[in-house]
């Protein structure tokens, strides 16, 4: 009997430390849980139509996470075990071989702006579980530059476009200073086109070149968009088509429509 007793009582004293082992581990008991997970769940639905890849980065107190992935193969969604508390979320898309480091990114000279669209936000991860959905904002402009009375004969006009915003500040959309420049042959219809990072410092310039090199015209593309209202503190930078006189002083500017930070418009659906 005596052996019995033994064996009932250590039987008791195992299954009370594996319960409450269970009962810590889960956070389940009546006490200060700021220290328990939160299993945070990012919401890539709404990226579908403009990005099959993207980087997020996150930080919290004590730890973060970070990691770039295929969109499509991770069904639009990633899970990270995060402490509970205010947590800043970091995503961005489309960045191609835009250089991203600290928080910016900077394009090389000699290469346009990415597709980028970013989404940064500070969420407070409370319970057990968090879903944070990400509406992404479009960072780059589209400018669009037409000469009307355009008539190269048989020379070639090359636009160089150039500034000292360089990318941005994901975070805050700012721009981050440093050397942007992007050449183009200017076509046979008087067109030609690039996309821009936004600008910050309010010395975007072109500048149109012979076939011998020497400069043909010039004109300060900040001034003009200035004047015309182009907003580059917007949230979602619109497109922007600008008609020049080659060599004259007339200039027209459309500025395009762009939604309003709501639901993802694919370039395909926006005519």
């Amino acid at each position: 009997m005596k052996r019995i007793e033994i064996f009932f009582k250590a039987c008791a004293a195992v299954l009370c430390v594996a319960l409450a082992c269970s009962l810590a581990g889960s956070c389940s008991v009546i006490e200060d849980r700021d220290g328990c997970p939160n299993w945070l769940t990012l919401d890539f639905s709404r990226c579908s139509g403009i990005a099959s890849e993207a980087s997020d980065s996150l930080w919290w107190e004590g730890g973060q996470a970070a990691e770039s992935f295929v969109l499509a193969e991770s069904g639009y969604e990633r899970t990270y075990v995060v402490r509970r508390g205010a947590v800043s979320v970091l995503a961005w898309m489309n960045a191609g071989s835009l250089g991203v480091s600290g928080g910016k990114s900077r394009i090389a000279q000699g290469h346009q702006s990415p597709e980028l669209w970013v989404f940064s936000c500070d969420t407070l991860a409370e319970g057990e579980e968090t879903r944070v959905v990400v509406r992404p904002h479009k960072r780059f402009c589209r400018l669009r530059v037409v000469f009307p009375s355009f008539d190269r004969g048989d020379s070639l006009f090359r636009a160089v476009v150039t500034s000292t915003s360089c990318g941005e500040y994901l975070g805050t959309g700012s721009a981050v200073k440093g050397d942007f420049s992007f050449s183009q042959v200017i076509g046979a219809d008087g067109e030609f086109g690039l996309r821009l990072p936004v600008q910050g410092f309010g010395d975007l310039s072109l500048a149109v070149y012979g076939a011998d090199g020497s400069l043909a015209c010039s004109y300060d593309l900040s001034a003009v968009l200035s004047e015309r209202g182009y907003d580059w503190s917007a949230m979602d930078l619109a497109d922007v088509t600008v008609s020049l006189i080659l060599g004259g002083a007339d200039v027209s500017v459309t500025v395009g429509d762009w939604y309003d930070g709501g639901d993802v418009i694919p370039d395909s659906d926006r005519r």
